[in-house]
Formats: structure tokens, C-alpha cells, sequence
């Protein structure tokens, strides 16, 4: 939806482009899919098939995500992983 100059929802904030890259989706739709369950930084470089995906990796993700739709999206679960917490009580249904 295309609004007024005069008629936009947000007229004192700055324009941003927000965007998430093809990791933080996919690890965005594998978390929406089972909301409350903690995954591990193991259990989502196998899901995602990102060998490579450390800890610190998925901390940024989830930083990068949390910018994006909020704060409390995706909750770090001290000392074992992270899980979604922001539909935690509806079902969800991701598409892209």
C-alpha cells in the first residue's frame, strides 16, 4: 500500500530497508515451525545444513532477527540455545 506524503503511518521516523538474508529465514521458518522447543547451535547447523554455523554465527542470526521483528522474537536460552518465543501461543505459518 502506497500512502500520502501527509498520510504515512510513520511520518517522524527515518526510512530503513530492513531485510533478512537466506540464513536468517531459513532459520526464522525452522524455528516458527516448532515455537518453545530450544535448539542448539549442533541441532541448527544440521537442520539448516550449515556445517559451518558456530555458536557465535547463530548468536549473530538471532541478533540480526531480533533487530528486524523485535526483541523478544527468539529468547537465548543460557547455556543451551535459543528458541521462538514470539508466537510461542498461536500457530504460525511462514512463506517466502
Amino acid at each position: 500500500m502506497v500512502f500520502p506524503p501527509y498520510a504515512a503511518p510513520f511520518p517522524d521516523t527515518k526510512d530503513v530497508d530492513i531485510t533478512l538474508g537466506t540464513q536468517h529465514r531459513a532459520m526464522l521458518t525452522l524455528m516458527a515451525q516448532r515455537p518453545g522447543h530450544v535448539f542448539t547451535a549442533d541441532e541448527l547447523a544440521a537442520k539448516l545444513k550449515l556445517p559451518a554455523l558456530t555458536p557465535r554465527r547463530a548468536e549473530v542470526l538471532v541478533g540480526d532477527i531480533n533487530g528486524v521483528l523485535g526483541d523478544e522474537t527468539i529468547a537465548t536460552v543460557p547455556r543451551r540455545g535459543w528458541k521462538m518465543t514470539w508466537y510461542e501461543h498461536a500457530p504460525v505459518t511462514l512463506s517466502y
